[in-house]
């Protein structure tokens, strides 16, 4: 022990700078105040190696600023420490970092356990482990067959930090226990970085791929710069989800990517992604050119989200799909939420929702007691291509049946709803203007409060078109001055353009005859409803 220097220094061009063996106790254990507990550097060999049977191989201590365990190595593995019963690496510090490793091309940090924990390392206001990999290596690797493979745990900062210029920043394997476990109070749960590799890849064969807890910052965060890796990927084969999060009050999962897949989930029989919320969004994620949110499943639901107050699940993609999903046998995408939309997606260029289905129903939607489908737009609310069956009633708010004709193309703006129309001789249609006209083909829709329930041959592109009345309830302009108009009287056409009238000499109003009036008009003219009937 020393109050300033290193605990134990040692340094080899070619060999093991400190190589130490116990069965019982520690193979190397030093303390240091100040400076480095333990310090050992090597150009080629191992920088430190130690082994114990049942205590714990390496630990280091270190009260106020030094580093507990400090070691480095240009070609081969920085620190190697191996454990049957124990804890490999047990790192203590106060105010700096815990453990530090670093290396030009192997690992950073090297550990494998049976049965404990692989790699434990705490810290009160420091990173409970930090470990950068410059050139080629896996920033952090830990591997444990029944245990954790990295627990990492901080009151204040991030748990767990990795970053690599060319390997994946955290990579752990457990076969029944969790991969990675992290808990942050305030902090980061886990943060990686990846400039050309996955930023973060769990993988478990019974347990959680990735667990991971925080009380007000981010449960997780990760980030990658590469065109071809993803952010997070995360495969489960027998467990609840590939990827759980859960939060009271922030993002259950949220991923954030420039060019690839903010959030890629794969399960083969439950969930590939599952987000609880609270308060917040049970699965929020953003992307500006790729997918937002991806999820494949085999058998299970594609993506599943739940939120008792807000969105269940949020998208938002600026040019491709904002949410796509697949599933073989069961429901691609299912959401649920109590007092909010189930599903949200908004899409600047693209399509907001898109879903195939080669065999079954590619959107099914359906309510106790709402609306089963409810569609608003502003050019159309539905749009479809091929045959709409319908097994139900249909109703229709507004009141008449109109079909689109041609009209001139300088009387279009001067011809106002509810006016009388005939055939002219070139086979368009024009205001009437004359008496027991027999060309009549109807009112022109839409005026007063009665709209056309449904238009036929209507065409956007076709601008010199009206929709004229030829069933139901319309408002017509009407000229009294030929006679009083009672409730019931037939209508036809009269001397007064685009008005009808009274029509008094049943002879002449054969085949001229508009509809029945629906309300009277005593004298001079007004706008009444009819009941459209040509005959």
């Amino acid at each position: 022990m020393t109050s300033s220097g290193c605990g134990v220094y040692a340094k080899s061009v070619s060999g093991t700078g400190v190589q130490a063996e116990s069965e019982s106790g520690c193979g190397v254990k030093a303390s240091s105040v100040q400076n480095a507990a333990v310090h050992a550097s090597s150009n080629t060999g191992v920088g430190v190696h130690a082994s114990s049977l049942k205590n714990a191989a390496v630990f280091g201590y270190s009260s106020e600023n030094g580093v507990g365990v400090k070691a480095t190595s240009n070609t081969n593995t920085a620190v190697q420490a191996m454990s049957t019963s124990g804890i490999g690496v047990t790192a203590t510090s106060t105010q700096n970092t815990a453990l530090l490793a670093r290396t030009d091309k192997g690992y950073g940090l090297d550990v494998y356990s049976k049965e404990s924990t692989a790699v434990y390392a705490g810290s009160d206001s420091g990173h409970g482990i930090f470990v950068q990999c410059k050139k080629q290596g896996t920033a952090v690797c830990g591997i444990s067959q029944s245990g954790i493979g990295v627990q990492a745990r901080s009151d204040k900062n991030t748990a767990v930090h990795a970053s690599s210029d060319s390997g994946d920043g955290v990579e752990a394997h457990s076969i029944k226990g969790i991969a990675v476990n992290a808990q942050s109070d305030s902090g980061y749960g886990v943060k990686a970085y990846s400039k050309q590799k996955t930023a973060l890849f769990a993988e478990s064969d019974s347990g959680k791929g990735l667990e991971v807890s925080t009380k007000t910052g981010q449960a997780i965060y990760a980030h990658s710069s590469a065109s071809t890796g993803y952010v997070i990927e995360a495969n489960a084969d027998r467990c609840t989800a590939a990827v759980y999060g859960h939060t009271n009050n922030g993002y259950g999962i949220q991923g954030i990517s420039k060019s690839n897949i903010a959030i890629y989930g794969i399960s083969e029989t439950n969930a590939g992604v599952a987000g609880i919320s609270t308060s917040g969004e049970g699965v929020h994620a953003e992307s500006t050119s790729g997918t937002a949110v991806y999820a494949s499943s085999t058998r299970g639901i594609g993506v599943t989200a739940f939120s008792t107050q807000t969105t269940a699940v949020f998208a938002s993609s600026e040019q491709r799909m904002a949410i796509e999903a697949a599933a073989k046998i069961n429901t691609a995408l299912y959401a649920h939420s109590d007092t909010a939309r189930g599903v949200h997606a908004t899409s600047q260029s693209s399509i907001g929702i898109e879903a195939s289905s080669k065999t079954n129903t590619a959107i099914y939607g359906h309510s106790d007691s709402g609306i089963g489908v409810h569609a608003s737009g502003g050019q159309y609310a539905g749009y479809f291509e091929g045959i709409v069956m319908v097994t139900g009633d249909i109703q229709l708010q507004n009141a008449d049946c109109a079909e689109a004709f041609d009209v001139h193309v300088h009387a279009v703006q001067e011809i106002e709803p509810g006016t009388v129309m005939v055939i002219d001789p070139e086979g368009m249609m024009c205001p009437s203007t004359k008496a027991y006209d027999r060309c009549v083909a109807g009112v022109t829709s839409g005026a007063g409060d009665l709209k056309p329930g449904l238009i036929l041959g209507k065409d956007p592109e076709k601008t010199s078109r009206l929709p004229i009345a030829l069933i139901g309830k319309v408002y017509c302009k009407v000229d009294a001055d030929f006679g009083a108009i009672e409730m019931g009287d037939m209508l036809t056409t009269s001397g007064t353009p685009g008005h009808a009238m009274k029509a008094s000499d049943p002879a002449r109003a054969f085949g001229a005859v508009i509809g029945k009036a629906l309300k009277p008009c005593a004298s001079g003219k007004g706008l009444i409803p009819i009941l459209v009937a040509l005959q």
